[in-house]
């Protein structure tokens, strides 16, 4: 009955996106109230991660970036593990680069959430990853230390990232952009 649940959730959540934009290419137009109102009945992690996250890029298309971080918020508990890194590295990237906008104490306590999850990634399990996939999660979590208002520690994270890819340029500018 569990499986087969989530397969119908699953299915209604395709529908209910397809509902959403028949044809429409303008997101602005689109009715996301019954997508939301779905998401807000499931119990399935996988159908609100996706459901969330879908609801995020579209957001994010309207321009509404309050509304592209409460959808972020509702999807962060339900990441599946081998998605958490890659997915929230993109989500503190995100906020790195809304940083001037007036950040909530919920997106900086979300920021700092996934920033810990990916330095954990670094020293855990994934300790023995690429120097590639280490420096990504290394610079992806100091933008998030960075945004919740954890700059010193920030500082210590991009010098880490800056050491172990040292020609990176793109990484030595956001090391400087956080050292001011």
């Amino acid at each position: 009955v569990g499986s087969e649940m989530c397969i119908r959730d699953r299915f209604d959540l395709r529908k209910q996106i397809v509902d959403a934009a028949p044809s429409a290419p303008d997101p602005t137009t689109w009715d996301l109230r019954p997508m939301y109102s779905r998401l807000a009945r499931t119990k399935q992690k996988t159908v609100l991660f996706k459901g969330y996250s879908w609801l995020a890029s579209i957001e994010y298309e309207r321009g509404d970036r309050k509304k592209q971080r409460a959808a972020w918020r509702a999807a962060w508990p339900h990441a599946p593990k081998i998605q958490a890194s890659e997915w929230g590295g993109e989500v503190l990237l995100m906020y790195w680069n809304q940083r001037e906008d007036a950040l909530s104490s919920k997106d900086r306590s979300l920021a700092r959430a996934i920033a810990n999850h990916l330095l954990a990634e670094v020293e855990g399990d994934n300790a023995q990853a690429t120097e590639k996939v280490r420096t990504w999660n290394l610079r992806c979590a100091a933008c998030g230390l960075a945004v919740a208002g954890k700059l010193t520690q920030a500082r210590k994270v991009i010098a880490r990232a800056v050491k172990l890819q040292p020609g990176d340029g793109e990484l030595v500018a956001l090391a400087e952009q956080m050292s001011k």
